[in-house]
């Protein structure tokens, strides 16, 4: 709607084009969340920012939509439900992709109108994308709290950083946990024990497998 006012002949579908390609970008910054990692990350990340805004670059500031270009925006935009589909913003994330699908069919036909999007799938699309945070914060709020500290420190990881960089710590604390004869197994909703066991030990050891995705609060951590 702003870029409308302030240009009322740039085309209805950038602005959306446009947003919706940021998002594949932040969905692909997470796969390089983790330290040092991260650094090179952040070029891949602008070299795909780049590439999906071709079409407004060489259009000239108008949206120039190929079927090619536009399956490689779906195929980026859907590594978020791949990242998050099994955690606890699962449904979020299903909202918002269901929006982007929305908007990127309206998008298509909009190629031979630029007011074809401002239609009610596109304005639908528009309005699960704007709703798909609040019903992620508000399942974090609502959320029920994991009995123990090192269930609650895996669970925010696990949410926060989605199904890849999770089912590696997981593999890399159960590996641990073997070597170490300690009678715990990491599961996907949190640690399992065979027998009673200190589980200060299996915090510290999480919190050291989490150091390399940044700093986190442990304040709260009591044993």
């Amino acid at each position: 709607m702003l870029s409308q006012v302030l240009n009322p002949d740039i085309q209805w579908s950038l602005m959306p084009y446009v947003a919706l390609s940021l998002s594949s970008c932040a969905g692909m910054a997470v796969l390089g969340a983790r330290r040092p990692l991260n650094g090179p990350w952040n070029f891949i990340v602008v070299s795909l920012l780049a590439i999906l805004l071709l079409p407004i670059a060489e259009g000239w500031g108008q949206l120039n939509l190929s079927a090619g270009r536009i399956g490689f925006l779906i195929v980026t935009l859907s590594i978020i439900g791949f990242i998050y589909g099994l955690t606890r913003l699962g449904l979020p994330a299903l909202v918002f992709l269901s929006g982007c699908g929305c908007v990127v069919g309206t998008m298509i036909e909009a190629a031979g109108n630029a007011y074809t999007l401002d239609s009610f799938v596109g304005k639908l699309g528009l309005s699960m994308i704007a709703g798909s945070p609040w019903l992620a914060i508000l399942l974090v709020l609502t959320q029920k709290t994991p009995t123990t500290v090192f269930d609650q420190l895996w669970r925010d990881f696990r949410d926060q950083f989605g199904m890849i960089w999770a089912l590696r710590v997981r593999d890399q604390f159960n590996r641990s946990a073997k070597n170490a004869n300690w009678p715990v197994q990491l599961g996907w909703s949190g640690l399992k024990s065979r027998a009673d066991w200190d589980i200060s030990i299996a915090v510290a050891t999480l919190e050291a497998l989490l150091k390399r995705f940044g700093p986190r609060d442990v304040s709260r951590s009591g044993y």
